[in-house]
């Protein structure tokens, strides 16, 4: 609360476009702990699903089921330079994406992942209550393409829209909408807790297909409102070099 306060008393003693980028960075930040909450799930309710409803082979190999996690960053690397390679061929063409329209693409994609996890255990498992590894796989593509859109624009959201004067103040709330949507992300992720005496994969898969889907409904509508807000975002923010 003291932090938003000291925020807000910054911004109002700027002039009016400063005024706006600041509220553009605030309204961008909230939005990012939304994404944060889903990124959350990937070593929590995510990694528990994988442990329970996944079949543990790929190509006849047999893997850890914790080892899904490293998929993360892999796609990361992977779809970073695709990306850029995508932003500068649509600049070349004059279409930049502006920040407040990346976000909610990100989000997008982050509720098609949560998405895919439900349809993987509502429409894909076996007589077993076992899913397809492949579509976690899948799942943590879209999961990281999220976080490509969102995370790592962060700080070069800040850069762009925060006066030189605030920048340490404002990263450093950056990084405090991250811990605040962690630890709400781990309370989001306890709704998949199965009962100590439950180990059927049959009737654990239920829980995690409910909430995933659950999860991924509720983002798909906060996507649509961030959406909505995206004219209005790119209105407010008319300092040439912010649309980046």
């Amino acid at each position: 609360i003291v932090v938003t306060i000291f925020f807000f008393r910054e911004a109002f003693r700027l002039d009016k476009t400063g005024r706006n980028k600041m509220f553009v960075a605030f309204i961008l930040m909230i939005e990012a702990v939304l994404f944060y909450i889903l990124y959350a799930q990937m070593p929590t309710s995510l990694n528990f699903f994988a442990i329970n409803n996944v079949h543990h082979e790929i190509l006849g190999f047999a893997i850890n089921p914790v080892s899904f996690q490293a998929l993360n960053p892999f796609w990361v690397v992977v779809a970073s330079p695709v990306l850029a390679a995508i932003y500068t061929r649509l600049g070349s063409k004059g279409k930049h994406q502006t920040m407040p329209m990346k976000f909610p693409l990100g989000m997008f994609l982050c509720a098609l992942g949560c998405l895919t996890a439900a349809a993987a255990g509502m429409l894909f498992a076996d007589a077993q209550g076992l899913t397809s590894p492949w579509l976690i796989v899948l799942v943590y593509l879209f999961q990281s393409l999220g976080e490509l859109l969102i995370s790592a624009l962060g700080l070069a959201m800040v850069a762009a829209l925060v006066p030189q004067h605030l920048m340490g103040f404002i990263l450093g709330m950056w990084f405090l909408t991250q811990a605040a949507a962690f630890l709400l992300g781990g309370y989001v992720a306890t709704f998949t807790a199965v009962p100590e005496n439950i180990t059927d994969p049959l009737q654990t898969l239920p829980i995690y297909t409910g909430v995933f889907s659950k999860i991924g409904l509720v983002t798909l509508a906060v996507t649509v409102v961030m959406a909505i807000m995206v004219p209005w975002l790119n209105r407010m923010i008319n300092t040439p070099g912010t649309e980046q």
